[in-house]
């Protein structure tokens, strides 16, 4: 982990997979605007330990991670949501092998990052078929060793997301059998500790302003952008445009509408025990704040 820890920057966690939080960095760098300290860490997934041991004090993340550290304790408090996604997750499979709907895959491997929005996908979708999430075999994988996973037929399905999803339908041989859309909201939520927002206030209202304005960032500078986020991995240029020009980059409030998937998701994870407890919607309530 790394990342410039004076006390008068609010320290933003940063990881791979959230591509709002990477387009921030590029946004502040490009306004040169230096209040945030960017915490790079290696796995969203590690959101809430950071934030309960003070290394970071705001992070972003799919749905499911802070539900994960509300179950464990944590003071959560939602800040503000990306708009749904519903082309940024689907379940590939091979094109050779014969076409299955989900129930053919019971008892199969599937790779997925789990406890991230995958599990919760998964889980929506399995319900549907009449399955629990014990009944495939679940593999944690990240997206680069899932999609060699599944070219080599070592797993039978993964779940993939942008950048990863595009890329890999675009390099063939896989198909995808099912998709968010329709599904769940897939949403990207920011998220801090009541004792954070009591003492950062005004600072995590800037970052607030900050991810407000990466809509007309990307609107502006996509292909600058595109150049950048290529420079740091393995997704062409062109890939990263196409993404880019993909998704609505509008920042969305934390209202009733966000809390109630929040609610339903955590009813949904209670029920295949991935949460201990479920989340009533006075406690969601009571964990949102407008920044």
């Amino acid at each position: 982990m790394s990342g410039l820890h004076s006390p008068d920057r609010l320290r933003v966690g940063i990881h791979a997979n959230n591509l709002h939080l990477r387009l921030a960095r590029l946004l502040a760098d490009h306004e040169g605007d230096q209040r945030w300290a960017f915490v790079d860490y290696a796995d969203g997934r590690a959101t809430g330990e950071l934030l309960a041991g003070g290394e970071i004090e705001l992070g972003g993340t799919g749905s499911t991670p802070p539900l994960t550290a509300q179950d464990l304790g944590l003071d959560v408090i939602y800040l503000a949501a990306s708009q749904p996604r519903p082309a940024n997750g689907a379940i590939l499979r091979r094109k050779d092998e014969a076409e299955v709907c989900l129930a053919g895959l019971r008892g199969c491997r599937i790779a997925l990052v789990e406890g991230s929005f995958h599990t919760y996908l998964l889980a929506h979708l399995a319900e549907q078929a009449g399955l629990g999430l014990a009944d495939f075999d679940r593999i944690d994988l990240s997206p680069a060793a899932s999609a060699k996973a599944l070219r080599q037929g070592e797993v039978a399905a993964w779940i993939a997301m942008d950048p990863h999803l595009p890329v890999e339908l675009g390099r063939g041989g896989l198909v995808a059998m099912a998709d968010t859309q329709g599904v769940i909201p897939n949403r990207s939520l920011f998220w801090t500790r009541r004792p954070v927002l009591d003492r950062r206030a005004n600072q995590i209202a800037g970052f607030h302003r900050l991810l407000a304005r990466i809509a007309s960032f990307v609107e502006d500078h996509a292909e600058e952008v595109a150049r950048q986020l290529s420079a740091s991995g393995d997704v062409g240029e062109a890939q990263w445009l196409a993404v880019l020009r993909s998704r609505d980059w509008r920042l969305a409030a934390i209202d009733a509408a966000v809390l109630a998937e929040q609610e339903q998701e955590a009813a949904c994870l209670v029920r295949h025990g991935i949460l201990r407890r479920a989340l009533g919607l006075s406690q969601f309530e009571g964990a949102a704040a407008s920044a």
